[in-house]
């Protein structure tokens, strides 16, 4: 017979065997309810269209749905903190920019680091562009620097707040000591819409996410090293200002990409590869990449997988650390 101390125990080794079995059954079974992701950008930009044209196909490989929520603020700030307090259990994550999150730390004393997100993948690598509506009297960044400079104050830039195109405008009216205004929104989809509104003469993004604009504006130039698909008519900053102003405009292409919080990779890296290993799936879709080319979006794609886009970010914030003090102005 089993006396009471050993049933006792006895009872206590099935419950544990139940509750590991459990366990890896729901690990297993990872996931097996909708995953949120959150989008620290307002609708409309490059951030937001490359979300809503990648996680599609994600949900098909999962076999769950991907809920898209906005939660915009403070240069991405604000949807960042909100995806980094929920339960780091790989139900939420994010969509994450650089420059923004860097700018978020060094500018804004985000109470999270670089360190603080597991990428998956910096999916996008978009370099800054200055666009202008069809109907403008500038051709070209020299056109627009010459006349900024018979006409001080009168021409507003929009820019979306602490990105690459901020840095730029910013960069821009400092060392060629203009005079222009520079008007902040918190994401591309506002900003374009007010240059096509004529609130702001210029507007400073990125090329891939300026196409839907594409009919109706015209790049003056970008940052990029060659030239820019869907505007063949852009030149490059280098070739327009370098050898005319010796201005040598930064290089910080826009970088888009998604992360879990380092939390979850560390408490469940079973769970983060799995969702890993389906995101590549998705990526390497044939209908995926055709619907980032019928968004203007293929040209600036990239696979870098998980180590290689971690050390892009964290690369990427010690790069644009020099910047902080202009932006703090």
């Amino acid at each position: 017979m089993i006396n009471g101390k050993k049933f006792s125990i006895f009872i206590l080794c099935i419950a544990l065997a139940i509750i590991l079995i459990s366990g890896s059954t729901l690990a297993d079974d990872y996931p097996n309810r909708p995953i949120t992701l959150i989008v620290p950008f307002s609708p409309g930009g490059g951030s937001d269209v490359m979300a809503r044209t990648t996680m599609p196909f994600v949900e098909e490989e999962l076999g769950v749905s991907i809920v898209i929520e906005n939660v915009e603020g403070a240069g991405s700030q604000v949807g960042l903190q909100q995806a980094l307090r929920a339960d780091a259990d790989g139900y939420t994550f994010m969509q994450l920019n650089q420059v923004n999150t860097s700018m978020s730390i060094l500018l804004q004393d985000a109470p999270y680091e670089v360190e603080d997100f597991a990428v998956l993948n910096m999916q996008h690598h978009d370099p800054v562009q200055v666009i202008v509506m069809e109907d403008s009297p500038h051709e070209n960044m020299v056109d627009l620097i010459e006349y900024i400079k018979q006409n001080p104050g009168e021409v507003g830039f929009g820019v979306t707040g602490t990105s690459a195109g901020h840095i730029l405008a910013e960069n821009l009216r400092s060392e060629l000591d203009l005079d222009y205004s520079i008007v902040t929104y918190p994401g591309g989809g506002e900003g374009r819409a007010d240059l096509a509104g004529g609130h702001v003469d210029v507007y400073i993004a990125n090329v891939a996410s300026n196409i839907p604009l594409r009919d109706q504006a015209r790049s003056l130039g970008h940052g990029g090293d060659e030239e820019a698909a869907e505007w063949p008519e852009s030149k490059t900053f280098d070739e327009q200002l370098l050898d005319k102003y010796g201005y040598e405009a930064p290089r910080l292409p826009q970088l888009r990409g998604f992360a879990f919080p380092a939390e979850f990779k560390e408490n469940y890296p079973e769970r983060f590869n799995k969702f890993l290993e389906a995101y590549e799936r998705a990526y390497f879709n044939e209908e995926h990449l055709l619907a980032h080319e019928e968004t203007g979006q293929k040209p600036i794609m990239t696979w870098l997988g998980h180590e290689e886009s971690q050390k892009a970010f964290e690369n990427y914030h010690e790069t644009v650390e020099p910047f902080k003090d202009m932006l703090a102005e």
